[in-house]
Parts: structure tokens; sequence; C-alpha cells
């Protein structure tokens, strides 16, 4: 028995492919790329959209692990009201051995 350098039931559970759901999937993909730019922060609409394309993608024959993967970055909230005088401030007296 030879081993391909490929052996494609690492991706796919099945031979028949539902090219519907692959359609979702990357429909949904599309949907978390428009929320990342659109600057959707909070992580509660990645968590349910991500759970819709792992379904997606498990109903299509694909490996459901590639929706981890296919997921942007999740953009959780910043404070962006940082101030570096304040914050040096704080790192000396936390970091002085008094």
């Amino acid at each position: 028995m030879t081993l391909a350098p490929f052996s494609s039931s690492l991706i796919f559970y099945t031979a028949d492919l539902q090219m519907q759901y692959l359609v979702v999937g990357a429909a949904i993909v599309g949907l978390l790329v428009a929320m990342n730019f659109f600057g959707i922060r909070r992580p509660q609409p990645y968590l349910f959209v991500g759970i819709l394309l792992w379904l997606a993608l498990l109903q299509s024959g694909v490996h459901a692990t590639l929706a981890g993967a296919s997921l942007p970055p999740l953009p959780f909230q910043q404070n962006l009201a940082l101030n570096p005088a304040l914050f040096t401030s704080h790192a000396r007296v936390a970091l002085s051995f008094r």
C-alpha cells in the first residue's frame, strides 16, 4: 500500500460534496470579513456567525475544522483612550523595588 502525498480524507468527509452548503459557507466568510471591515468589535456576533459557518461546512462534507481556520482574527474591544504618560507612571510604580 502506497501513501499519497496528500490525502483527500484530510479535508473531505465524503466524495459527494454539497455545493449549496459550500456557497453558504463562502457567503458567511464574506459576512465575517464585512463585520470586521465595518468595525464590529464585540465577540458575540463573531461567535454566532462562526457557529453558522461551522454548521455550513459540516453539512457540505468539508472538514468543519476549516471553519475556525477561515475566521478572521477576532477584533476585541480596545481601550483607545490610553494615556501614555499615565501608563508610564503606573508602570514605574509597579516595577519599583521600594
